[in-house]
């Protein structure tokens, strides 16, 4: 007997939703900016209170934040509202897991224009904004990136840290490339007390980095070179060099480029560590990388480039590579992989090292967990008092 099956009507929710989505994302600046998460945290609960602290119409607060009650980050009971544990944890500017600021970088102007663009970067296959090259400055969208996203970066930071064997409190120097807010480098430093950071990224940008630092206690330990990863001078007879989400910025001709100044850097046995958004299945990446993938299709690689060309480019390249490379001094680093905890890790050992093994890493390397931020909530849950 043939199986039955059953057939639903289509609807178009699914669509619509989706077509209104940026008015949720409207809806939540609006909240973060009037502060409606964390005025109910100090125990504005009334839509007449809240308009008070938040200098607004009572009227418009009490829409806002009923939309928000359908949307359930916030809870009512007769007229007072209060916080879920989600909003606690994550919207409230007291909570030290607080994501709010991460707002001004995500539905930035710049953001919402590449967006608004995406049919003419599909076309291309890449960014259709001149500030979709990211070899060049850009620093007004990187120093707000910088102010904007370091809470994402948390348990990231804790994570690089530990490969960097920050615990062992061994006297390192630690080269953060791309660092924007500095918190990889930072964290590090943190860690361990005999670390030196050295932090590359365009002028403006570091900063933050400087102020980030100045914070954290550990300015006296964390130097900058200012300019583009590609031409400053890193310098040489680094431990650990970190390279956080910088790879999927660029094609692999450039990836390559920098690795090559990368494994100039480092001493030998030193070690160089990436990370970016990856998942390790296609359920999980069907939920993060492939949409992160349409994100970095708007902003990312040069423009009307011809990937059959550039795959052609790059075999004579590497060919010629390969070549020279065999002629490398007995003493320059080679590159190896290790695999821990879901993160690629090089270390280095005499000889040379091929460019297929370069390709292989900018392809590859990658730390799972990026975006897991429960282990840190659950500490900012106690904190948030939820």
């Amino acid at each position: 007997m043939a199986a039955s099956t059953t057939t639903s009507r289509p609807t178009p929710e699914r669509i619509f939703n989706t077509m209104i989505a940026f008015q949720e994302t409207e809806a939540l600046k609006a909240a973060i900016e009037l502060d409606i998460f964390t005025a109910i945290a100090e125990g504005a609960d009334t839509a007449a209170s809240l308009a008070a602290k938040t200098r607004a119409a009572e009227r418009g607060v009490r829409i806002l934040c009923d939309y928000f009650t359908v949307k359930e980050l916030l809870t009512k009971k007769g007229e007072r509202y209060a916080l879920t544990q989600e909003s606690a944890v994550f919207l409230n500017r007291h909570s030290p897991a607080c994501l709010a600021t991460m707002i001004d970088f995500l539905a930035s102007p710049w953001s919402r224009k590449n967006f608004g663009v995406l049919a003419e970067a599909v076309r291309k296959g890449g960014t259709a904004s001149e500030t979709g090259d990211h070899t060049k400055a850009h620093e007004d969208i990187w120093v707000n990136f910088a102010r904007s996203m370091a809470p994402l970066t948390i348990p990231a930071a804790e994570f690089i840290a530990g490969l960097t064997n920050a615990a062992e409190g061994r006297p390192c120097k630690v080269l953060d490339i791309a660092a924007g807010h500095g918190m990889y480098g930072i964290t590090v430093a943190k860690r361990n007390p005999h670390a030196q950071i050295v932090a590359v990224d365009w002028p403006a940008v570091l900063e933050v980095a400087r102020e980030n630092a100045k914070k954290s206690g550990v300015a006296d330990r964390h130097t900058t070179r200012p300019g583009s990863a590609f031409e400053v001078e890193f310098g040489e007879g680094y431990d650990f060099v970190l390279l956080t989400n910088i790879f999927h910025h660029f094609d692999v001709p450039t990836c390559e480029k920098l690795m090559r100044r990368v494994h100039t850097a480092l001493k030998p046995a030193g070690k160089a560590s990436s990370m970016r958004r990856c998942s390790a299945t296609w359920d999980s990446q069907k939920r993060t990388c492939i949409p992160f993938r349409i994100c970095h299709n708007k902003f990312c690689f040069q423009k009307n480039r011809n990937p059959h060309e550039e795959k052609s480019q790059a075999s004579k390249e590497e060919e010629k590579r390969v070549g020279q490379q065999r002629q490398a001094s007995a003493r320059a680093p080679r590159l190896s992989f290790e695999r821990r905890r879901g993160a690629r890790a090089l270390h280095g050992r005499s000889g040379g090292f091929s460019g297929s093994e370069t390709r292989r890493f900018c392809r590859r390397t990658a730390a799972h967990g990026l975006a897991t931020l429960g282990a840190f909530a659950d500490r900012a849950m106690g904190h948030s008092g939820v």
